[in-house]
């Protein structure tokens, strides 16, 4: 269990804060961390933006950043941070590029979990 939080903290995360909100029961946070990587939000996100409904894809994001912001992970919450904005009004030139990087964020913190299994 250490090493994932220490992997998390070495990327950038609030394990500190996160585990706060989790009153240091690192079990729980452990298990919220690993369900919130397998968040079908994800997939529904990169549907919705591949079929240009920005509104969902705004919800959805909404939701992914609330949850990534309650564990912690910065890295992955600024990046869907920036999708949040791009989404609000009307869809930002910047889009694709900024998903990109909520891509590369998602991987790098799935990657933390498979390469620390317990």
């Amino acid at each position: 269990m250490d090493m994932i939080l220490s992997e998390l903290d070495r990327w950038g995360c609030d394990v500190t804060g996160a585990m706060n909100r989790c009153f240091g029961d690192t079990d729980f946070y452990l298990r919220w961390v690993k369900e919130f990587a397998v968040d079908p939000g994800f997939e529904r996100l990169d549907r919705e933006l591949e079929q240009m409904k920005y509104k969902e894809a705004f919800r959805t994001a909404h939701g992914l950043k609330g949850d990534a912001g309650m564990l912690g992970l910065t890295p992955l919450l600024l990046a869907i941070c920036e999708i949040v904005v791009d989404l609000r009004h009307e869809p930002s030139p910047r889009l694709g590029k900024d998903y990109e990087a909520v891509k590369k964020e998602y991987e790098t913190f799935v990657n933390i979990l498979r390469n620390n299994r317990e």
